[in-house]
């Protein structure tokens, strides 16, 4: 899949969706098989157009861990649905006072080169977010350019709709097979091996220590069951999610303990973590053997959890 840094300009119109896309949960993919649909049917190809940062960010409207795909996260989601082409506009304080007219004038019509603009129902652009759905659709009449607004998508099962904000709570919560019934997919963490203490191969359970990126949502601290991919290899895991109360740590780490041997030669080695159900909080433990004996169990508990997930 082709990422694009900035304005640079394509050189052939293109069915745009556009959209912040974090998550790139069924809602999302629901926007943009919409617009493969239509690409499709014009014989164009989909560009897929976002933000970066995330505009609530830059906007100082999120407190601490906000995000759901961080980084390339988003991307490989995006190429899993069969995206060729993603347009990354930087989203700056100066991007931010830009009105609408002019980001539709500028950006959408003359730097993207839009065949067709498809977009969500609550998408919101150029300064103060005044611009919407009407006035996207006035626009795209008066630029002989069709304009599709897609309705909220609504889970069949509960009746609700799909949302980025939604999920957030869902994963905060620890409700993490919830928030992957939203998704549409595992929630995910990604990371290189950082060095550790070691101190999981002093009682047995040996370690790949990640360090989730400081503004991705994650839940309670605590112990998570979960695949790990590592070169090639997805793995059923354990994980605890926190500061090592144990041995006096302070800075949260997520520690991934494979089921089955890893061997110990993958330090900065990009690995994903899947992460499943929460299985208990975490805690203190007097001696570095009785948190050996609660690993244990947690991974017997994991395994249960393993054997009917695949």
């Amino acid at each position: 899949m082709q990422v694009l840094e900035g304005l640079l300009e394509p050189a052939e119109r293109s069915v745009l969706t556009i959209g912040n896309f974090d998550g790139v949960h069924r809602g999302h993919r629901h926007l943009i098989a919409r617009a493969q649909e239509e690409a499709a049917r014009r014989g164009l190809p989909v560009r897929v157009v976002t933000f970066e940062p995330h505009p609530a960010v830059v906007l100082g409207r999120p407190a601490g861990r906000f995000l759901l795909t961080p980084g390339s996260l988003k991307w490989r989601f995006m190429e899993r649905l069969g995206v060729a082409s993603v347009s990354v506009l930087p989203f700056t304080a100066e991007f931010a006072q830009l009105d609408a007219e002019s980001f539709l004038n500028d950006i959408v019509r003359d730097s993207l080169k839009a065949a067709h603009v498809v977009v969500g129902f609550n998408f919101t652009f150029g300064k103060g977010g005044l611009g919407n759905g009407e006035l996207l659709r006035a626009w795209g009449e008066s630029q002989n350019i069709p304009v599709t607004v897609v309705e909220p998508y609504v889970d069949p099962g509960t009746g609700t709709s799909i949302s980025s904000s939604r999920i957030r709570t869902l994963v905060r919560e620890g409700a993490m097979e919830q928030a992957a019934a939203l998704l549409g997919h595992a929630y995910e963490v990604e990371s290189a091996v950082a060095a550790g203490d070691q101190r999981g191969r002093e009682i047995g359970a040996p370690t790949l220590n990640l360090r989730v990126p400081s503004d991705q949502v994650m839940g309670p601290y605590g112990v998570y069951a979960g695949w790990i991919s590592v070169r090639g290899r997805r793995l059923g895991a354990v994980a605890n999610w926190g500061v090592r109360p144990t041995f006096g740590g302070t800075e949260p780490s997520l520690e991934v303990h494979a089921l089955e041997p890893l061997g110990f030669d993958h330090y900065g080695d990009l690995v994903r973590f899947e992460i499943g159900p929460y299985l208990r909080p975490e805690q203190r433990f007097e001696s570095p053997e009785a948190l050996g004996a609660q690993i244990r169990k947690d991974v017997e508990e994991a395994a249960k959890w393993l054997e009917t997930s695949r």
